[in-house]
């Protein structure tokens, strides 16, 4: 084999890996939350959706496609307000929040915050990055639900004392989330969300096109 098709076919196997690594850089879920197993169906009750900035790499979180069987997302505003670097609405389409860690001094805590009406069902689709470095403790993802009128969490059998976490993700770690429902009531159900596969990233695309362009001279200049 020549020279020129081995290196062809060497940066063609960079150009897919370069692309699988964009693809698998984050993971989606699909998080179900048993409302009429925490006894607050009928109830309003702020949605919280934290991230927390504790490692070094930076991580986003995305909530998207929210829904409330038996129940709505309302107009009333929520006791604490958003903070950190936090985007979107989850009323306004496309309906979609994002959470970004990675503004130094400005996204250590960040949080989204929207009053609903509970029913019987919350769904909702979670794509989450997985930066981690070893050595430090891991960014976490939580969600809560916070009481409107005094902004203290609904009681979880959450560990960490007073965060009350309903379930907790570990960016970096495996086995995640972990949720802390009460006691003999199962609450929260994470389904990984198969997709398509997806086009090549920006760079993936470029070095293909570069290829492309290349052996086509190269035929091009080749004898018969």
């Amino acid at each position: 084999m020549g020279n020129k098709k081995k290196a062809f076919l060497r940066w063609s196997f960079a150009a897919l890996l370069l692309a699988g690594m964009e693809a698998g850089a984050s993971n989606t879920i699909q998080i179900e939350i048993d409302t009429s197993a925490l006894g607050i169906s009928g109830q309003n009750w702020d949605l919280a959706f934290d991230l927390i900035d504790s490692n070094p790499q930076p991580n986003s979180a995305s909530i998207s496609g929210l829904t409330i069987t038996g129940g709505a997302l309302t107009a009333t505003p929520t006791f604490w307000g958003n903070s950190g670097n936090v985007t979107g609405d989850l009323s306004i389409p496309p309906g979609i929040v994002t959470l970004d860690d990675s503004v130094p001094g400005a996204s250590f805590f960040n949080e989204y915050g929207h009053n609903a009406n509970i029913g019987s069902l919350i769904t909702f689709v979670l794509e989450i990055t997985g930066n981690k470095d070893d050595g430090f403790d891991p960014d976490t993802f939580s969600f809560f639900f916070l009481n409107p009128a005094d902004g203290l969490p609904l009681a979880t059998t959450d560990p960490n004392p007073g965060a009350n976490a309903l379930f907790v993700y570990s960016i970096g770690l495996d086995g995640q989330p972990v949720s802390f429902c009460p006691p003999d009531a199962p609450c929260v159900r994470a389904t990984p969300v198969v997709a398509a596969a997806p086009e090549p990233g920006a760079l993936a695309l470029a070095i293909a096109g570069l290829l492309a362009l290349g052996i086509g001279r190269n035929f091009r200049k080749s004898p018969a």
